[in-house]
């Protein structure tokens, strides 16, 4: 296969949700402050790299964040990829549909030949980026990947569904988002730390890209009103005795709950 051809690769610096975390009126706060690159993304970049070195693809990962992102930008070097490019100066509190729209504006210039990225970003859990930036791009596209091969000038995904896994077959451009089942992304080694600072790391506004005016103008279409810890779970109850008084008490349990709460 041809050098050219490429993977890029969309990535997100996210909070360390491992570390403890508390609330407060300006939001949340977790006591291990230094972002880490999110973890569906790492398992993006893991099959991207695994289908490079098995077919030649070049590697390349964006990031949409802050001039400080290029540290956590530079882990995905160090992991393997070829080159990266990190687009600063996105809207203050951008969402899901600011990020689209700006990769969209990156990619139809770049030009892969696939971009793979995770399902959903660990701090937020939105999973919406993914099938926006397809929209954009009017894209195949393939969710929750466990499995990508690449065959025939196609990538051939295998998804989890609800109740199932199916294989679909993707033609080049396309697009194809990860679950963090599909593999254990590989952690750096002292070589691929030291090449990675070798490596092209760009630096690019977004009013550089095409429409940037316009970019640099977007207003997220969500807002976030208030954070607030889940509610502690109440305490079981242990009922004994025979089956007619156990299913006595469990007819009792279900008809005490809500109609809003079954199923919420």
């Amino acid at each position: 296969m041809s050098q050219d051809r490429t993977i890029l690769v969309c990535a997100k610096e996210t909070p360390d949700t491992y570390s403890d975390l508390s609330f407060s009126a300006s939001g949340v706060q977790f006591s291990n402050p230094r972002p880490v690159l999110n973890a569906y993304d790492a398992s993006a970049l893991e099959e991207a790299l695994v289908l490079s070195e098995a077919h030649g693809f070049r590697v390349h990962v964006v990031m949409v964040g802050p001039e400080r992102a290029s540290e956590t930008l530079r882990k995905a070097l160090a992991m393997g990829a070829d080159e990266a490019t990190l687009l600063t100066g996105a809207p203050k509190d951008a969402d899901s549909a600011v990020i689209a729209k700006i990769l969209a504006a990156f990619v139809q210039q770049f030009g892969p030949d696939a971009v793979i990225m995770g399902r959903q970003s660990q701090d937020t859990d939105v999973g919406l980026a993914g099938g926006m930036l397809a929209d954009h791009l009017h894209w195949p596209w393939t969710t929750n990947a466990i499995g990508i091969r690449f065959e025939e000038e196609a990538f051939w995904v295998k998804r989890q569904g609800d109740s199932a896994q199916e294989w679909i077959a993707s033609p080049m451009p396309c697009l194809i988002t990860c679950s963090n089942n599909l593999n254990d992304p590989r952690i750096p080694t002292l070589k691929g730390i030291m090449a990675s600072k070798k490596k092209p790391m760009h630096l690019v506004g977004i009013d550089q890209l095409p429409g940037g005016d316009a970019l640099s103008t977007l207003a997220p279409a969500t807002t976030i009103e208030s954070l607030k810890p889940m509610p502690e779970r109440a305490a079981g109850e242990l009922v004994e005795g025979d089956l007619e008084t156990l299913v006595d008490a469990l007819m009792k349990g279900l008809a005490s709950i809500p109609e809003t709460g079954v199923g919420s």
